[in-house]
């Protein structure tokens, strides 16, 4: 006996729409009563997930039920535009009861959205991540206990793309819009600027990668007496600048920011240099290069979202990102630490030792 979350669909930048089934680690224990005395829209249907703390009451949408098949199939509404559909494979056990074998899970989104994704990816994360999963109808005297397992790899990503999925709801409500996620894929540059506007909404200051800032100055004698005599560029604070990025084709204003850089060069020193001595006005173009790779953003009046954001439901998935985290971390552990049992010090040093690789190692053989 076994429970099974099927393959679904997924809208961001990886593909992973084929997921590999969810099998429980323990038989499914219960019965279900047929037909049931009430309607579906009487029902709520108690998924308790004791290891996380959750429990929570979902209405049912819609209820297919197939004697012949062998399955009873339960719509439970996640949020608007997010379904859960939650099937359970049955045998006849007695007259009107049937025992429950198999439990299947996926969920359906109507929508590009990405809160209901985000409900829907934290649902799949928490039932992979808990050892007990019970989920009840008392009105009809339903009560099921299960487990499932999920490779460790797949629940990674699905805490990846929902972290992306939060990002996206942070931004849309510090600029109250509405953010249409493209379906399959990300490209690189929205990923980018996805990170950034994020963190210029819930950051005063934050770090951020630069290999290289394009500053424009006159050619007079101001800048040319701030020229440095050599290459070498002391700490530098560029003066603020209204920051517009594009994200999924719509166009974020994201207030005004000070770049601050520490020791760096200017790549094209020389040129710069012969510009600048001309005196006659004209715009010349420096290349800067940070030597730690980074500049500080600050942030002036960037937009914030507001307090209290989210309905209580969603705050409390919210609030679940670090524990499961830190159970995914844990279940990494236990998996190292399993690999390595029953090994002597000298084989664990062996496994564990950092590669060292020669200035040869990854030369072409062409």
């Amino acid at each position: 006996m076994s429970a099974v979350i099927d393959n679904t669909r997924f809208n961001l930048n990886q593909n992973i729409a084929g997921l590999m089934p969810m099998v429980s680690t323990i038989d499914v224990i219960g019965e279900i009563p047929f037909p049931f005395s009430k309607t579906k829209a009487d029902l709520l249907v108690t998924i308790d997930i004791p290891d996380f703390q959750l429990k929570i009451d979902l209405p049912i949408a819609d209820i297919h039920f197939s004697k012949e098949e062998g399955f009873c199939e339960f719509k439970l509404i996640l949020v608007p535009d997010a379904v859960l559909n939650l099937t359970l494979y049955v045998e006849p056990n007695q007259e009107d009861t049937f025992r429950i074998t198999q439990i299947s899970v996926n969920h359906e989104l109507f929508t590009n959205r990405a809160l209901p994704e985000f409900v829907a990816l934290t649902f799949r994360t928490l039932l992979s991540l808990a050892d007990l999963v019970s989920i009840y109808i008392p009105d009809v005297n339903l009560s099921i206990s299960t487990s499932f397992d999920y490779p460790l790899k797949e629940i990674s990503r699905m805490l990846q793309n929902r972290q992306l999925d939060y990002r996206v709801m942070v931004i849309e409500k510090a600029l109250n819009m509405e953010l249409e996620i493209p379906t399959n894929y990300i490209k690189g540059e929205d990923i980018e600027t996805l990170s950034y506007a994020y963190y210029t909404i819930v950051e005063q200051a934050f770090d951020w990668q630069c290999n290289s800032i394009s500053y424009s100055i006159s050619a007079n004698q101001e800048s040319l007496d701030w020229l440095p005599p050599n290459e070498k560029l002391s700490p530098t604070k560029f003066p603020p600048m209204p920051i517009v990025k594009r994200l999924f084709g719509q166009e974020l204003y994201l207030g005004q920011s000070i770049a601050r850089i520490k020791d760096s060069i200017i790549e094209n020193y020389q040129d710069v240099k012969h510009e600048l001595s001309l005196l006659d006005g004209h715009l010349v173009n420096l290349i800067i290069h940070p030597l730690d790779g980074r500049m500080r953003i600050e942030t002036l009046d960037a937009p914030r979202s507001p307090e209290n954001s989210w309905e209580e439901r969603i705050q409390q998935l919210i609030d679940l990102d670090s524990q499961m985290s830190g159970e995914l971390a844990n279940r990494y552990h236990a998996l190292v630490a399993a690999t390595l049992d029953g090994l002597t010090e000298e084989q664990k040093t062996a496994i564990t030792a950092r590669p060292e690789f020669d200035e040869t190692a990854f030369l072409s053989e062409d």
